[in-house]
């Protein structure tokens, strides 16, 4: 049923983009992906965080309310952290245009202050280079073979 649905359905609503983009989480990694990433443990750890993703916009939705939370209370290091990136473009590429119809969509409403716009423009940033960074780690990961990984 899932496969069925087209694209201007899964371009009608945030929520059905929402759904769209967490698709990525349940594709099968293949030829090209880190091993690790190609392992039935993988598939379960996409398939809880695609479950966790979607339960957290079931709730959001219901209760039509802002969540308290604590804002900025994380502690910045003025030096810079190196990690990993999950490479799953699919996914990233699907948020950020979550993200970009988001801004568009409360722009046309009247709904975007600069705050919003700036904070939504800087995550769509983000999300772009995360593509972009999970495309060459595909590529060199598919090009060059490499031992002693985790």
């Amino acid at each position: 049923m899932i496969d069925s649905i087209g694209p201007e359905e899964w371009a009608r609503s945030i929520y059905s983009g929402w759904l769209y983009a967490l698709k990525a989480l349940l594709e099968e990694p293949g030829e090209g992906y880190p091993t690790f990433m190609r392992t039935e443990a993988w598939l379960d750890k996409s398939l809880n965080t695609a479950l966790a993703s979607w339960a957290q916009l079931r709730h959001d939705t219901i209760l039509y309310a802002k969540q308290p939370y604590a804002e900025l209370s994380a502690v910045l290091t003025s030096s810079r952290a190196t990690g990993y990136v999950e490479p799953n473009p699919l996914l990233y590429s699907g948020l950020k245009n979550l993200v970009d119809a988001t801004r568009t969509g409360l722009g046309r409403l009247g709904l975007l202050d600069a705050k919003l716009n700036s904070s939504l423009a800087t995550f769509s940033r983000l999300l772009e280079k995360l593509v972009d960074i999970s495309v060459k780690e595909l590529r060199e990961r598919s090009s060059t073979p490499r031992r002693g990984i985790l």
